[in-house]
């Protein structure tokens, strides 16, 4: 079941471009990918660590994945001198400057949550 959830983010990789020209990878996990695949909170853990393998030339990596009533965001730094807690903080919250999290209360539907958070970190 944890191979099967992470092919379900992996298949879903965006890459997207900030205003500012540089870019950062993302995918999310919504409660649909854990009922399909049989997979569990927490087995999510290490898919973070595979989307750096797979993204050059981009500056984060952000997994976004459904946790009850939250989106549960997890970011990895790829370039260097990228400072994700700084991310994490704006999001309320916390971390190292190479690896941190947040969790964002749901404001509608998950699908909606992601992309106001997709849509902030763009900026």
């Amino acid at each position: 079941s944890t191979l099967k959830l992470w092919g379900e983010a992996l298949s879903k990789l965006t890459v997207e471009t900030k205003t500012s020209g540089s870019a950062f990878v993302w995918a999310p996990l919504p409660a649909e990918s854990f009922e399909k695949t049989g997979a569990t909170t927490g087995e999510e853990q290490g898919l973070i660590d595979e989307l750096i393998k797979s993204a050059p030339g981009v500056e984060f990596a952000l997994l976004l994945s459904h946790r009850d009533t939250v989106v549960h965001g997890s970011l990895r730094a790829i370039a260097k001198g990228v400072d994700v807690a700084a991310i994490a903080q704006s999001f309320g919250g916390g971390g190292h400057a190479p690896a941190a999290a947040f969790d964002t209360p749901i404001n509608g539907s998950f699908d909606e949550t992601v992309q106001e958070v997709i849509g902030n970190l763009k900026e």
